[in-house]
Parts: C-alpha cells; structure tokens; sequence
C-alpha cells in the first residue's frame, strides 16, 4: 500500500474529517510510528520522513500526497477562520481535510482489498483518537517527545527534552506537566517505558 492510500485509509477512519494541518500532520506522525511497530521495519511501508518543524514532527510526503489527493478529487480542503491574529501578522485560519464521494469510494474499495491491514489501520486511528481527543496542542507535544526520545535514543528528564526541543529542535516545551502528559499518552500507546 503507497503512503496516499494508507492517507486515505486514516482520513476514511477519522469520519472522513480532520480538522487542522497540524492535527492531520501530528495524526499521520503516530499513525506511521505504530503502523511500523506494529509491521515492522520489514514490511514494505512507506517511508513518510517526518522531519522537525515548527509545529512538531512534519512530513513533506505527506503534505505531497494531500495535494495530489485534492486535485484527484478524493479530498476537499475548507477554511475555518478565527477571530484573531496570528504570530506572523495574518487572520487565523484553520485548514480542514474532508474525504470527497470519491475519496470515500476508495478508502471502501482500499479495505475490501486489503482487510487485515485495513483493521489494523482502524485499531491504530481509534487508539490515536483516544488520546488525543481532536486537539492538536497536547498532541503535539507527543509528537515532540517522541521525536526527541526516538532521536536520543537514551532516558531522558524533563530538563533534557527541553532544552534538546530548544537547542536541536527549535522547539518550545516549557511546561513539565504537559511534558508528563506526553510520557503518559506514550506510555498508553506502548511507544515508552519508564522507571
């Protein structure tokens, strides 16, 4: 399966709907994560290639896919926009992707051909669901934990998720209990241990 169906597969289990690139992104980010664990490395998936980025993990491959998505017309993308301004000067806006009729028709064709991955991609989506609960600031700090985690590959404290977050990654995470969130959402997810 290519990284635009395994997109359309997890779009087709989150009700044809995500709100917000940066949730989609932090979604695909730990979809891909368990996809892997659950697989393994030996499995011919996709390689998404999630680099650091402002808002936590992001991948090219996938913001690609979405684009050939919507001018296939298996996706619409809509604007929410809010009554305020962002940090760059501009009116806030939110970018919601929603599966189109034929979009729909494919993620249904997807799992008939593919049943087994197809229920093993719905488990993976509804355990994600659970902890992040349509919010994409929580989940992002997941996201950036793990990275940070994943990339030391060594126990880390709150202090040295932080300040490698700030130095390596250009990220902020200064509050230790959101942090702690993180570690606990991990922990449900089974991607860390700790003593």
């Amino acid at each position: 399966m290519n990284s635009k169906q395994l997109i359309l597969l997890a779009l087709h289990y989150y009700d044809g709907r995500i709100k917000g690139k940066t949730l989609l992104q932090k979604r695909m980010y730990f979809f891909d994560v368990l996809l892997k664990k659950e697989l393994g490395n030996s499995a011919q998936l996709p390689d998404l290639d999630f680099i650091p980025y402002y808002y936590g993990p992001y991948s090219p491959v996938v913001n690609e896919d979405l684009i050939y998505m919507k001018l296939g017309n298996y996706i619409t993308e809509s604007s929410v926009e809010f009554d305020f301004i962002n940090d760059a000067g501009f009116q806030a806006k939110r970018t919601d992707f929603i599966l189109t009729d034929s979009g729909k028709l494919r993620a249904t064709e997807l799992e008939r051909e593919n049943p087994e991955l197809s229920k093993l991609i719905k488990c993976i989506c509804d355990t994600i669901h659970k902890i992040d609960n349509d919010s994409y600031e929580q989940l992002a700090i997941d996201a950036k934990t793990h990275f940070i985690l994943t990339m030391e590959k060594r126990p880390l404290t709150k202090e040295n998720i932080k300040e490698i977050a700030r130095n390596r990654c250009k990220w902020v995470i200064d509050n230790d209990s959101l942090i702690e969130k993180a570690v606990e959402h991990l922990k449900t997810l089974e991607l860390v241990v700790t003593q």
